[in-house]
This record gives C-alpha cells, sequence and structure tokens, in this order.
C-alpha cells in the first residue's frame, strides 16, 4: 500500500517548530598571578556569544525515513515472515519496536533471532501482511470481510492500536444480525469497550435481535444479562417472557432447570391479567415448577389485590417499554401558534394489551380544529396527569411556529409539515406554509428539508413504507383535494392522484400497504365519508362512510384496526370512537371521558393514545390512553401547554431508550471512544455496513505505540495523518 504522506499541517513561519536557539555565554578565565586577579576574556569569548542551531524533524523525518525503509523492503531486508507458504520481506528493527511479541521473538533468546526466514502458523497471510504495511506507513484498511482476522492477528502480536481500530470498525458497524456474534468475538479477545457496545446495541434492539437464530445460541449468562437488564428496550414485556420460553424450548431437556432463574428478570407485574392468566398459567414449564406459580400468583395479586402491592416484592419497571411522545407545535390558549416541542417518556406501568407491534416507529397523525368549533380560552384540565410519564421542554424548538400541522416518523427521523403562522412567512406571503422541518434524535437538531409543492393548512399527514403522504388542507383560498408523496431517500415531493373529494381537518393513518384518509370538512359541509389510496397503483377509492360526520377528528391505527376519534360535526364537539376493520365495516367503540375537537392521535404499545385538542369552552393539555381489548379509557400524561391541532408522535424501542438516556457533550469514556478524531471513513459500496475504514493514529512513543515514530524517532510527540491514495 503507497502511503503519501501530508505535511501541510507543519508550521510555515521562517523559523519552524524544532528550529531552537541556544545563547552560549562567553568563557572566562582568572589569572591570579599575573593580572593580581583581574578577569580576562577568553580568546572563545572575544567572538561574543555564538548562536547554535539546533533542528529537530520530527514531524517529517519518521515519515520520509519509514517510506524510505518500506521502498526498500525488497533490497534491504533482514527478516522474511513466511505465512501460508507467502513471504513477507521486513526489517527486524521495525517488527522489534512496534510489536512486544516481534521484540520478544528478535531480541530475545528465542530460536528465531537468528534465522532470516521465519515461518507463522495459525494466522492468515493477508492480515499478517497488512499490519506489517502498517508498520511502515501507520495506515490501515479495515473491512467487513478483514476486520475478524486483523483483530485475531493484533491480539497475537500485540498491536494494541490495531485491536482498538478493529473493535471501534466492529462497534460502528453493530446489526441485529452480528451483534451477539461481535459480543461472543469481544468476550473472547477480552474487549470490554467492545463488549458493553453489543450489549447495549443488543438491549435498546432487543426484540429484533431476540428473534434471530442466533439467540437462541448463547448462554446462559448472555441470555440473563440481557433480560435482566433496566436499560432493555422494549414496548411491552410479553415480548421478553416470549424470547425466555423460545430459548428454553430451544434445548428444553438441558435449559428447563434454569427457566426460573429466567423468569425471576422478567417484570411478571408488567404483563396484562389476561395474558397472565390465559398464556402464562397454562404454560408447562410455569405449571411444573412451584418457584414459578409462586412468582405468577404474585403478579396476579399485583392486578386483583391493588391493596397489597406496597407489601409485594417486585423488580422495578424498565424505563420507557413504550416510547417517548413528542407533541409538536399547534395553537395555545390565546390562539397563537405555537414553536414549543414537549417530548414525555411513556412507561409501561399499568401493561399494555399484548400485541404485535408494526416497527420501530408509529404511524401518527394529527388533526384540525375547525375555525367555528371553538374560541380560545385559558386552559382547564379536570383530569389526573398519569404518573406513568415524565416529559418537558428538553427539546429545541421549531424554527417556525406552526398551527395545524401535521407530523410523522419515518427512518427514525421526526417530521413536521405544513401548517400556518401569522404574518407573511409562506411561498404566497400569506402565512399557509409548505415548509417541512425534520428532527434528527441522533443530533438533537431540527433542518428544513424539501418544501412540498402545496402550502397548507389542517393537512393529513401519515406513513407507510419509509414515505411521507401528506393529503388534502387548505390555503387562504380553497380547500384541496391534493396529495403529495415524500422520500428521504431523494428529499423530493411527488404531486400523486387527486381524491375523489377535497378536505380539511381530515386524519389519515396507514392499514395494511393503503393509506385511508378518514372525515374533515370540503368547505361546506362536514364529512363522514372515506378514502383509501394505494400507492401501487396511485389510485384513490371510496369506501364505506362513519357513521357521522367528523372534521377536526384524530385518527391512528391500532392492532389491525383505523380508528376515527372525536372531533366536530358542526354543532358539538365529540367523545364517540368508530373504528373500521379490515373488512371495511365501522363499528363504534367505547367514548372517551372528554369532549375534543383538534386533538391528535397516535398509537403505542398497542393502545391508542389521544392528546389535546378543544372541549368547546377550553384548550385541553390531558391526554387519554385507550385499551382495545379491555375497552377502557385512562388518563395519560399532562402536557406542559395546552394545545390544539398540534402533532404527536412516539418514537418506540431504540431510538425512544437513545432518548431518554442521553447525556450532552459526554466526554469519552475509553481507549475505543477516544479515536473518533482520527477516524476516516471511506465507502466502497452503497450500503454502509460494507465501508472500509482508514485509521489514522496519532504517533506516541511507547509500548504498543504507533509504529512509525517507535521506529524512527524516539523523541517524535506530534500527530502524523497520513492518507492512502488508494482507497
Amino acid at each position: 500500500m503507497d502511503a503519501i504522506y501530508d505535511d501541510s499541517s507543519a508550521p510555515s513561519s521562517p523559523e519552524p517548530s524544532g528550529y531552537a536557539q541556544e545563547q552560549i555565554a562567553p568563557a572566562f578565565v582568572v589569572d591570579k598571578t599575573a593580572d593580581r586577579g583581574r578577569t580576562l576574556p577568553s580568546a572563545m569569548a572575544e567572538e561574543r556569544a555564538k548562536v547554535v542551531a539546533v533542528f529537530n524533524s520530527c514531524r517529517t523525518h519518521g515519515m520520509c525515513s519509514m517510506g524510505a525503509m518500506n521502498h526498500l523492503r525488497d533490497s534491504l531486508c533482514d527478516v522474511e515472515l513466511l505465512v501460508e507458504k507467502k513471504s513477507i520481506r521486513a526489517h527486524r528493527v521495525v517488527l522489534a519496536a512496534c510489536s512486544p511479541y516481534f521484540r520478544a521473538m528478535l531480541a530475545g533468546q528465542m530460536t528465531e533471532r537468528h534465522q532470516r526466514t521465519i515461518e507463522m502458523h495459525d494466522v492468515e497471510y493477508e492480515s499478517v501482511n497488512s499490519i506489517v504495511e502498517y508498520f511502515y506507513t501507520a495506515s490501515l484498511s479495515i473491512s467487513i470481510e478483514s476486520v475478524q482476522q486483523l483483530m485475531v492477528t493484533a491480539s497475537m502480536l500485540q498491536v494494541k492500536e490495531v485491536q482498538t481500530a478493529c473493535a471501534r470498525f466492529m462497534h460502528e458497524h453493530l446489526e441485529t444480525a452480528n451483534c451477539l456474534a461481535v459480543l461472543q468475538f469481544s468476550i473472547l479477545f477480552n474487549c470490554d469497550d467492545l463488549r458493553r457496545a453489543a450489549i447495549r446495541f443488543a438491549e435498546l434492539n432487543f426484540r429484533e435481535v431476540a428473534e434471530r437464530e442466533e439467540f437462541l445460541e448463547q448462554p446462559l449468562n448472555v441470555v440473563v444479562s440481557l433480560i435482566s437488564s433496566a436499560k432493555l428496550a422494549v414496548e411491552m414485556e410479553e415480548f421478553v417472557y416470549e424470547s425466555v420460553i423460545r430459548w428454553v424450548r430451544h434445548d428444553t431437556e438441558s435449559r428447563r432447570e434454569h427457566f426460573p432463574v429466567l423468569l425471576k428478570h422478567v417484570r411478571l407485574w408488567q404483563l396484562t391479567l389476561p395474558y397472565l392468566t390465559e398464556t402464562v398459567s397454562h404454560c408447562d414449564l410455569v405449571r411444573m415448577s412451584l418457584e414459578c406459580r409462586d412468582m405468577i400468583d404474585q403478579a396476579k395479586d399485583y392486578h386483583l389485590l391493588p391493596e397489597m402491592r406496597s407489601r409485594l416484592t417486585l423488580m422495578p419497571a424498565r424505563p420507557c417499554t413504550i416510547g417517548v411522545l413528542f407533541v409538536v407545535g399547534g395553537m395555545n390558549n390565546l390562539g397563537l401558534p405555537v414553536e414549543r416541542v414537549e417530548k414525555h417518556a411513556l412507561e409501561n406501568v399499568g401493561g399494555p394489551v399484548p400485541v404485535k407491534a408494526s416497527g420501530s416507529s408509529s404511524h401518527s397523525t394529527s388533526g384540525g380544529q375547525d375555525e367555528g368549533s371553538a374560541t380560545a380560552s385559558s386552559s382547564t384540565s379536570g383530569v389526573d396527569s398519569s404518573p406513568s410519564s415524565s416529559g418537558g421542554f428538553d427539546v429545541p424548538p421549531l424554527y417556525i411556529a406552526r398551527s395545524g400541522l401535521s407530523v410523522a416518523i419515518i427512518k427514525d427521523k421526526l417530521y413536521a409539515i405544513g401548517g400556518h403562522v401569522p404574518g407573511k412567512l409562506g411561498p404566497e406571503g400569506n402565512g399557509y406554509l409548505n415548509s417541512v422541518e425534520c428532527y434528527d434524535p441522533a443530533t438533537r437538531k431540527w433542518e428544513f428539508v424539501a418544501e412540498m409543492k402545496h402550502a397548507r393548512r389542517y393537512v393529513a399527514v401519515t406513513a407507510l413504507n419509509d414515505k411521507l403522504y401528506a393529503i388534502g388542507g387548505c390555503n387562504a383560498k380553497e380547500v384541496l383535494d391534493v396529495t403529495e408523496s415524500y422520500d428521504p431517500v431523494t428529499n423530493k415531493w411527488t404531486e400523486c392522484a387527486r381524491m375523489r373529494c377535497p378536505r380539511r381537518h381530515a386524519g389519515a393513518a396507514a392499514l395494511g400497504e393503503n393509506v385511508y384518509v378518514v372525515g374533515g370538512h370540503d368547505g361546506n359541509t362536514y364529512l363522514r365519508s372515506v378514502e383509501c389510496y394505494n400507492p401501487s397503483t396511485d389510485q384513490w377509492t371510496a369506501i364505506c362512510s362513519m357513521a357521522g360526520r367528523r372534521g377536526g377528528l384524530g385518527v391512528a391505527t391500532v392492532e389491525n384496526r383505523l380508528y376515527a376519534v372525536g372531533g366536530y360535526n358542526g354543532s358539538k364537539n365529540l367523545s364517540t370512537v368508530e373504528y373500521l376493520e379490515e373488512e371495511h365495516t365501522w363499528k363504534m367503540a367505547v367514548p372517551m371521558k372528554t369532549c375534543r375537537s383538534g386533538l391528535a392521535a397516535t398509537s403505542a404499545g398497542g393502545r391508542l393514545l389521544v392528546v389535546g385538542g378543544h372541549c368547546g369552552s377550553s384548550y385541553l393539555e390531558t391526554t387519554e390512553w385507550f385499551e382495545p381489548r379491555s375497552g377502557l379509557w385512562q388518563a395519560g400524561p399532562r402536557l406542559a401547554l395546552a394545545r390544539a391541532v398540534t402533532g404527536v408522535a412516539v418514537f418506540t424501542s431504540r431510538i425512544a431508550a437513545m432518548e431518554l438516556q442521553r447525556t450532552p457533550n459526554p466526554e469519552p469514556t475509553s481507549e475505543m471512544e477516544s479515536w473518533d478524531d482520527n477516524w476516516e471513513m471511506t465507502f466502497t459500496s452503497n450500503s454502509p455496513s460494507r465501508a472500509m475504514s482508514t485509521l489514522v493514529l496519532p504517533a506516541v512513543v511507547g509500548e504498543g505505540s504507533a509504529p512509525m515514530a517507535a521506529a524512527a524517532s524516539a523523541s517524535a510527540h506530534e500527530d502524523v495523518r497520513m492518507d492512502d491514495s488508494s482507497v
């Protein structure tokens, strides 16, 4: 590998760093006999002070010397490594300076000390050759294919920087498909930083990891470490219980005895009572163990005997087992648009109904409140807040205050779309917005992305197959029937087929492979009609209508049902709820406790969550949960700010845990994390998982330090940056 060094960082001043001036004082002699003690200057002193120039070229000398030695390896080498019958020529002093393994071999009393050819066993030629090249160039290319063998060889040769580089590379490329293998690899090579990173990744992606076959092959201590963690990110505790059952049944005969140990770490009290009685209690592994039956009985007592809960010994609830609720923008009790964003942790204290989760993010919509449905007033609330949530304004605000916006999540990013703000913003200068802001939880920043083609307020938005769909809405002139789709990969909005009917204040959500738009107002009357959009055919189809007319409603999907919640029918705010099943028939559900129009709705943990809105006399800061199987509504988290026509969405699992456990501006906690500034990535394909990485290491003297300076200049302490033009 030919490395081209870059010395542009060297000082350009007339006196470069390393050029020192040393003043030599005149030398004096004393002749007491001839001159009665008079002090006389010597012959050297007659020249006054002399300036001696000391030049230190540690910045470039090491690179030049090692580069020259690398080019002379074919003619002036004194040792040859034979690996898999292939030759690697090198210098003994370089090998010994860069590797404690070679130092013991070549500078000690081993027989290889006097051998011209040294044969190496149990290592691969490519990895040894790459590390020897690194000794000379201080540049190392790491790929998915090579990282494992590089780590093995670096461990044998005791090249600490390469081990650290490989560990960092594995850390950067952790996936659900490889994190357990990386975990075992890190344990084998005693790499604590990588082990912790692999465990943390598995905790944040537990459901996906536990569903893989590799999970079934893990030893008991790894499984216990995962399921006992308080940082485990799961939407429902049922996932943890079912993963334990799968692991035990993979080898029932040998693992049956471990079941009670594993069950102790499941938060059984967070399972729903029907799940405990109908599923867990009937499991043969539970029935055959008195200890397990006692644990199940205690969990049942938690549900059946609330007055006994203080006496029960329970595992602490896992933080954020459902997700993190974001409440974005909207209109406050003064009728003004809001730029503030609230974040609320939704903890699984009550235990959600066991359902299949739809992925790493929930579909979300925001309804719209019609201009005639309510008047602005101070907010009031008579519902107690839920103890299972905490939140506040610790998220950066929107750049633009927006009311009548909608939000949705795709690819782990939150999008705030459209809306209205008083003033001259927007493409027509009337406050109607076509701008879109995107929040990235990884950076905790909002940024603008591509604008919609149509500025609009009270737009309905949902997500399907990693695309956003913005439907209907209104501008200053008319109610719209337009639909646009947004692709985050291309950062472009595309016009789709128009709806059969214009709508504002409608709700939208995805069900199956289709997008549904429900109710709203067409400019003349409130609607009960519903349309279904098929993205593959780009066609809208009318389906059966709701029982009642609704505008400013909330719409969300839960358990393969499409819920239409609250709204305004032209005469009053509504508390009624309808749901659509796959056979396209609407049925009535239990009504909310509070009438709401201009509310927002989303789903999380198998439950429906409605947020804010207007009750007819005041803006609301209350929220409500609905559990479909029990048919019960209960109070949810209280908002810090009463608002209507807002947007809501829920981050779940990995992103939720990252949001809640974030520490601002963390300092590097390990040697592996301290290499960030010297880590350069070059992708060899479109997939980040196929990346080749070049690590440029600082030249630091000492055992296991960067080899170039260690071998060429014992006084080097400068950073050396190399560029491999072939990568």
